[in-house]
């Protein structure tokens, strides 16, 4: 079996997405090429031809949604996925007016046009699912549920990583608005200057953090999972998320979360037992949660271990490597 990513390059959660199953499909023996594009793609279709033509090598092509219908060969099975609804009413408050020009008068359009023609879209999470039924009613058919994975032997917990000297917190993702990027200043001041949030992701120019918020725009994977040991929660106040690797993530390296309660973040947290869900906009909310588990003696310890046994069970990378070799292989029938 021969399969197709092609995929434009966003540095964001969907290129992670497609190395992990990448990587984990060849260990199944199944080839898999990643083909990297440039934005211009989505924009420029005389651009396609060129690389249908390469397509047609392929048994099978599985590509995200927003683009998917370009990548369509006759013939041959299309396999997209549907990482999160910008399209989400919620989410749309907190939009620009070019945003929303994009997303209704193109993104729509082309999310319809790909469910058109695809043998199956996937969904990382209930809530993704639920929310494009709802857009696309007459395609729920087509609709399963895959959730991301996560390398557990990679993102575990580590007892010898040194805590740190203050109580720190950490986000890991871009500093948008749809992450909640501008909560964290806010939050951060409430909880005032014994406590620090570390801050890993690209950060827009202009935004200006308190002196407790430090900024690192880049970690390797490898080192990523000391960061997360060191802190004592992931403080995630994000306005809308397909899956969230990050909370999975911490989830797995043995930390309590503390998240918006958007959105499919409910089905990753256990509130109250793997940590707690706050309204985006509730700052009092996210703090009262925050010195909850911090003056709680054993509380955050607790809902670590909590959460690392749900990754176990949910997220591991070897069941969504599995779910996503028994998918193609149906679609290849």
């Amino acid at each position: 079996m021969k399969i197709a990513f092609p995929i434009v390059i966003a540095s964001s959660g969907s290129d992670i997405y497609y190395t992990r199953l990448r990587d984990q499909l060849h260990r199944r023996g199944i080839q898999v090429e990643i083909i990297p594009l440039g934005y211009r793609y989505e924009f420029m279709p005389l651009l396609h031809r060129q690389i249908l033509k390469k397509l047609a090598s392929y048994d099978l092509v599985h590509t995200n949604a927003e683009y998917g219908y370009l990548f369509k060969v006759p013939g041959k099975p299309l396999v997209v996925t549907l990482h999160h609804n910008v399209l989400d009413p919620y989410y749309q408050q907190f939009t620009t007016l070019m945003q929303k020009i994009y997303h209704y008068g193109l993104l729509k359009t082309r999310l319809r046009k790909s469910l058109e023609v695809c043998t199956a879209a996937v969904c990382v999470s209930r809530a993704t699912q639920q929310s494009f039924s709802e857009l696309f009613p007459e395609h729920r058919s087509k609709l399963s549920v895959i959730y991301n994975g996560i390398d557990l032997d990679i993102f575990k917990p580590m007892p010898d990583i040194y805590p740190a000297q203050k109580r720190l917190l950490l986000f890991v993702g871009n500093l948008s608005r749809r992450k909640g990027a501008d909560l964290l200043a806010p939050i951060m001041k409430k909880l005032g200057n014994d406590f620090e949030l570390l801050s890993i992701g690209r950060m827009k120019s202009g935004l200006v953090l308190p002196s407790n918020i430090k900024n690192i725009p880049f970690v390797e994977l490898a080192q990523l999972p000391k960061y997360y040991n060191r802190a004592e929660m992931l403080l995630f106040p994000s306005r809308l998320e397909g899956f969230g690797y990050a909370v999975a993530e911490a989830m797995a390296c043995g930390k309590p979360v503390v998240c918006g309660n958007r959105s499919s973040l409910p089905e990753l947290v256990d509130n109250g037992t793997g940590g707690y869900l706050c309204d985006p906009d509730d700052i009092d909310g996210f703090v009262h949660c925050i010195r909850r588990i911090t003056d709680t003696p054993g509380l955050g310890e607790e809902m670590g271990k909590y959460n690392r046994t749900k990754a176990q069970r949910l997220f591991a990378i070897e069941k969504m490597a599995d779910t996503y070799a028994d998918l193609y292989h149906n679609c290849l029938q």
